[in-house]
């Protein structure tokens, strides 16, 4: 009998939990991005039977967009089982970007610059017919070194991620928010999957013009590298997101953690360029090579995975994080 009672909390206690994580929002986006798979296949079908290529391209975007949407919903309800303050903390977080029309007009604006360099792309394969050994393909290149997707980043991160914290020191809303049942480290990291998570939907659309020309453009090129590069472009934009929240626990100024972070974020981005005097740099032209973040998507991007830059971007995330929190707790002793 005393096991049976033992039980039924812990069983009562998953079920509630079970009951919180699948509310009615979590439900329906699931079933809507599964049921954007069939649609997807279905009008690519069409496309492909009746000959049209635009309803081969708008199938490609629903099956990824639907897929996409079903895995994000199945991360948050996760999350809810694992930490459910954290997950309500990450919606708030997402509600707040989604509630400032600045959030639009980053996410129009990034587009626009993807369309633009996605059709210099079309013309670039046009007139290329081989590529060299060793030499970095037309698509990594759209991947990696996507010039004006990055100097819209020096921008953009620096807004997204300046008034995480410094608004709530503003506002004093970041005492109601301590004094909550939440740590501080669930605090922090709900604002950085947040901002992590507008940073992916800014990048997504490079990936879905690039399954467009897959799979409707019937465009073949090896699949790995550009994974991998896209891998390094997600780790140096968390990389860049933590430096950000970082100095955005510094300050209650928005401007001035704004500008510290595009500070950080132009030396990350001129170690690239110190690259090419590696000769003149001497004993340190191996510490710009491994700090030279646009070099990383590089050598991904020629196939070679090494992990060594992947585990660079994470350290600095891990730290940059934990620095984070402590800036936050160090609040209860003033």
């Amino acid at each position: 009998m005393a096991t049976a009672t033992a039980k039924a909390p812990a069983n009562s206690f998953w079920a509630d939990r079970l009951a919180e994580s699948l509310d009615p929002r979590c439900i329906n986006g699931i079933i809507i991005g599964v049921a954007g798979w069939p649609v997807g296949f279905g009008i690519q079908w069409l496309g492909k039977k009746w000959e049209r290529v635009p309803f081969e391209y708008l199938g490609t975007a629903l099956t990824y967009l639907g897929a996409i949407l079903a895995a994000l919903l199945v991360a948050r309800w996760i999350l809810y089982m694992v930490s459910p303050r954290t997950g309500t903390l990450l919606d708030r977080e997402v509600g707040a970007y989604f509630l400032s029309p600045i959030a639009y007009l980053v996410l129009i604006g990034l587009l626009v610059i993807t369309t633009i360099n996605f059709w210099l792309l079309v013309e670039t394969l046009t007139r290329v017919r081989a590529e060299a050994a060793g030499e970095l393909s037309p698509i990594a290149q759209f991947v990696a070194y996507n010039l004006w997707f990055w100097l819209g980043m020096l921008f953009v991160i620096p807004v997204i991620t300046m008034r995480l914290i410094a608004e709530e020191k503003r506002s004093g809303t970041i005492e109601v928010l301590m004094t909550a049942p939440v740590t501080e480290t669930q605090v922090v990291l709900s604002k950085f999957f947040a901002s992590l998570l507008f940073y992916g939907l800014a990048v997504s659309p490079t990936t879905i013009l690039l399954l467009i020309l897959r799979f409707a453009g019937k465009y073949e090129f090896e699949v790995l590298p550009v994974v991998a590069t896209y891998i390094g472009t997600f780790t140096v934009g968390a990389m860049f997101l933590s430096v950000g929240l970082f100095f955005s626990s510094m300050t209650k100024n928005q401007i001035i953690a704004a500008m510290l972070t595009f500070a950080v974020l132009i030396l990350l981005f001129s170690t690239f360029v110190l690259e090419d005097f590696s000769t003149q740099l001497g004993a340190w032209a191996d510490v710009v090579k491994y700090v030279a973040v646009l070099a990383h998507l590089g050598d991904l991007g020629k196939g070679v995975m090494d992990l060594k830059y992947i585990l660079f971007h994470v350290s600095v995330v891990i730290f940059m994080l934990f620095v984070t929190v402590k800036v936050v707790e160090a609040r209860k002793w003033r």
